[in-house]
């Protein structure tokens, strides 16, 4: 039986394999999750590495708008969209994944950081959800910094991936246990 910590079973995580894709967007496209943003941060990160390798996973409302942002800016042979996948799958390819860039300005706690490090990603985000400063974890406040952030990462091309648990079970109880008997 797996531990299961803030809702991830670590038995359902595949083995950590060769990181094919280089970043990975997880989440609806929706305006909260500021993929424009996203873009404009992979368009400047193209230039430095032409060879980039980025997907994003979700579907919604702004699908349309993404995909015209993707081709205006040119980076068609850089970013795949991939649709809505299932859980599973979307553990799969963060299995093969070197970072997750989460550009929304707001998350609530954000099981997807827990997942995206259990499965030995790194993460670039905003200060928001549950964010850390790791040496697994940059996080920014400008677009300058996630782009640096991104390519600082990407430099150190065969960083040891290994899984890194966010909250262990005592944690999660002693938390709950705090907030029951204030």
């Amino acid at each position: 039986m797996g531990d299961h910590t803030l809702g991830i079973d670590t038995d359902s995580f595949p083995k950590i394999k060769d990181a094919k894709i280089d970043i990975l967007g997880v989440g609806s496209l929706n305006s909260i999750k500021n993929y424009p943003f996203f873009i404009d941060v992979i368009k400047k990160v193209v230039e430095k590495r032409p060879d980039l390798n980025v997907e994003i996973i979700g579907s919604g409302n702004e699908s349309s708008k993404i995909r015209s942002l993707i081709k205006s800016h040119n980076l068609n042979e850089h970013i795949t969209l991939t649709g809505e996948l299932s859980r599973d799958n979307v553990l799969q390819k963060m299995s093969m994944s070197k970072i997750l860039l989460h550009t929304s300005k707001y998350e609530s706690f954000g099981y997807v950081f827990s997942e995206a490090l259990y499965s030995g990603m790194r993460i670039v985000s905003f200060d928001v959800g549950v964010s850390q400063k790791l040496p697994e974890w940059k996080v920014c406040n400008s677009e300058e910094s996630f782009v640096a952030n991104c390519l600082n990462l990407l430099s150190n091309e065969n960083p040891e991936r290994k899984r890194v648990l966010l909250y262990d079970t005592d944690f999660t109880l002693k938390a709950y246990l705090t907030l029951y008997h204030e």
